[in-house]
């Protein structure tokens, strides 16, 4: 018999979970929970709930962009995006930080599957694209944040 087998015998048999109708104890494993969750929080300590709202507006050649995406992308990995309106505007909350900043066109949508309707087609310089390549970097302070992002060809 192996040592692990053996050990598993030696533990005795697992103890179940009460079920959520049970008055044993399920009442107060779900309280622990929401009390853990509450205690430690959803997320990173340095974000502590913390939020940036940032919007501005996007234009190529000095002409409002009609359709994209913004995505701002911080070197830890968080990420924010939004979708850029007809008049070039858009509006989305991230966590305080640096990031770097793509704009990229919209998604192509299939018309035979799709009632949305289809967004203008864009042609954004390549170099926009990517947030690697962009060179658009902008840093997000707590509260509201105003940021214009002039792109040209």
């Amino acid at each position: 018999m192996s040592q692990s087998w053996k050990t598993i015998q030696r533990l005795g048999p697992c103890k179940r979970w009460p079920s959520a109708g049970s008055t044993s104890g399920g009442k107060s494993a779900g309280l622990a929970i929401l009390l853990a969750s509450l205690l430690l929080g959803c997320g990173p300590r340095a974000y502590e709930g913390r939020t940036a709202t940032v919007s501005g507006k996007v234009s190529l050649n000095d002409a409002a962009l009609p359709a994209g995406n913004v995505l701002f992308m911080a070197d830890d990995g968080h990420a924010a995006s939004a979708k850029v309106a007809e008049d070039g505007s858009y509006s989305t909350q991230a966590r305080p930080g640096q990031y770097k900043v793509a704009v990229t066109p919209p998604e192509l949508i299939d018309p035979l599957t799709s009632t949305d309707p289809i967004a203008p087609r864009v042609n954004i310089p390549a170099r926009y694209r990517d947030v690697g390549r962009s060179e658009l970097t902008v840093t997000l302070e707590e509260g509201e944040n105003q940021y214009e992002i002039p792109l040209s060809k």
